[in-house]
């Protein structure tokens, strides 16, 4: 129950984990926004264009109404009306014009022998003149308006035009309603422009409107501001991610951050950060002084030690057992001391170079050639055999001291295990995406339970009854080696050969 509830409380902690991740991911954020501006612009234009067009079928519904109501008005008159009582129409239309709208009326008596003989009768505002009549029935004719008299008064259906007149263009809807009587057809145009109407455009795209542009220009505008303030802090996040690659590299001037920074509101951003690669670079050198001058002084002490040990052998004598084995401990534990110095120095240096970690394009060919040709030399003293298999110009990213470490730590380990007369095999191999450095033993390998261990710190497999093993060993070397490759973007695995030995392999990026 316990581990079940265990299991739960960290599968809900990653769920919670990743939620944040999520939740906080610029991209996600970014896209949301993008969404937000593409959707936002449809979704109200389909509003508002709806609300428009309820609009205008609202005005022109009122429009065909008061033309309807004015042609009833006027049918009584118009069916008993006299000759010499047609002047007055112009009056009688006037009171129905209220300022904006035109009214024209025109007759086609029942004995005309022609479907397009309309006279002009009225109009409001009244002509000025008695020759407008025939410029007006000529204007009709050329609006199209004329034409289609003969239709309204066969159906008996009023008509719905929308043009465009005047000097300046502008929208005019025209109803035409006929009025039937016994004398005749008589028809009533009525001509209202839509300007009259909050500026509203009866047969434009509501995307024409005024206030659709100007909402329009006032949306990209802000969408132009957003992105451009989007597209700022992407190059600052790319500038500052140059500048800490090129740190890695070893390309390093000072206040790097702050000089490629050109957004104020970072400018403390850069500046912290410049402060922080000082403060690494200061630590690392502060560790390294310090491993030297401890070393330094430990060395000197033990080695005091060391000098004394054959006088005080001298004279101890051969029949004092036990003073005998005092010494061998003392001796004992004065080469133990030395390895751990040599190892806390090399643990220092590793410390201080993951904290600078520069990366370069390394010649690993060469590199692993020159360390090879001095451990074969110690490989020959104790009878092993080195043997080397490497690819010709293998460039890898990463820090050469940190490669060199790693592999003497992987070979001191090798060294410490093969037995007389074996062979170490170590093979460099440029793959497609990375670099493969294997080395390869035929000592006892390791117990398959503690393989995974091997790398962690102060963890060691030797075996008590090997011929190399001692005191001496401080389970640090694998552990420094994956420090320094993990640093260098590597990782490094351990397995035991087929018929006895292990195998260690490192994979290292591959440079460019």
């Amino acid at each position: 129950m316990a581990i079940a509830g265990r299991a739960t409380g960290q599968a809900t902690a990653a769920n919670k984990f990743w939620l944040r991740r999520i939740g906080a991911s610029l991209k996600l954020k970014g896209a949301a926004l993008l969404i937000i501006f593409i959707a936002l612009p449809v979704a109200l234009y389909s509003q508002f264009e709806s609300a428009e067009r309820q609009r205008k079928e609202l005005i022109i519904r009122g429009i065909q109404h008061r033309n309807v109501l004015i042609s009833e008005i006027l049918r009584p008159v118009l069916q008993t009306i006299a000759p010499q009582e047609i002047p007055d129409l112009n009056g009688r239309l006037e009171r129905f014009a209220n300022g904006t709208a035109i009214l024209k009326l025109l007759f086609r008596p029942a004995s005309a022998g022609h479907e397009n003989a309309f006279l002009y009768i009225a109009s409001a505002p009244a002509l000025a003149s008695t020759t407008q009549p025939d410029l007006e029935l000529a204007r009709l004719q050329e609006l199209g308006v004329l034409e289609r008299l003969h239709e309204t008064c066969a159906s008996g259906q009023a008509i719905d035009l929308s043009r465009r007149a005047g000097v300046n263009n502008e929208e005019v809807l025209t109803s035409v309603l006929p009025i039937m009587a016994s004398n005749g057809c008589w028809v009533l145009i009525s001509a209202q422009p839509t300007a009259a109407f909050l500026n509203m455009s009866i047969d434009k795209p509501y995307w024409h409107t005024p206030e659709m542009q100007a909402a329009g220009i006032f949306y990209f505008a802000a969408l132009v501001v957003a992105l451009l303030i989007a597209g700022s802090m992407w190059q600052s996040l790319n500038r500052f991610r140059r500048v800490a690659r090129e740190i890695r590299h070893g390309r390093d001037p000072k206040r790097q951050f702050s000089e490629r920074n050109v957004v104020p509101e970072l400018t403390p951003v850069a500046a912290d950060l410049d402060s922080l690669v000082e403060d690494l670079r200061r630590t690392a050198e502060d560790i390294r002084l310090n491993a030297e001058e401890n070393a330094h002084t430990l060395k000197g002490h033990v080695s005091s030690i060391d000098m004394a040990l054959p006088a005080l052998r001298q004279a101890v004598p051969e029949d004092d057992q036990k003073a005998g084995r005092s010494l061998q401990i003392i001796k004992t534990a004065l080469d133990r001391l030395h390895s751990q110095i040599s190892t806390s120095l090399r643990l220092d240096f590793t410390k201080a170079s993951l904290l600078e970690a520069p990366r370069r394009r390394i010649d690993l060919t060469a590199v692993v050639a020159e360390i090879l040709l001095h451990y074969r030399d110690l490989a020959t003293e104790n009878n092993i055999s080195v043997v080397r298999k490497l690819d010709e110009d293998v460039f890898a990213t990463g820090a050469e001291g940190a490669v060199e470490v790693s592999l003497e730590c992987v070979l001191d380990n090798a060294l410490s295990f093969a037995p007389n007369g074996s062979t170490i095999s170590v093979m460099l191999k440029k793959r497609e995406a990375d670099v493969m450095l294997r080395i390869d033993d035929e000592g006892p390998g390791v117990d398959p339970d503690m393989i995974e261990r091997i790398f962690e710190r102060s963890v060691s497999s030797r075996p008590a009854s090997h011929a190399n093993s001692g005191d001496n060993n401080a389970g640090l070397g694998l552990w420094i080696a994956r420090q320094n490759v993990q640093s260098m973007g590597g990782t490094i695995m351990a397995r035991n050969r087929v018929g006895g030995g292990l195998s260690i392999e490192m994979i290292l990026p591959l440079a460019d």
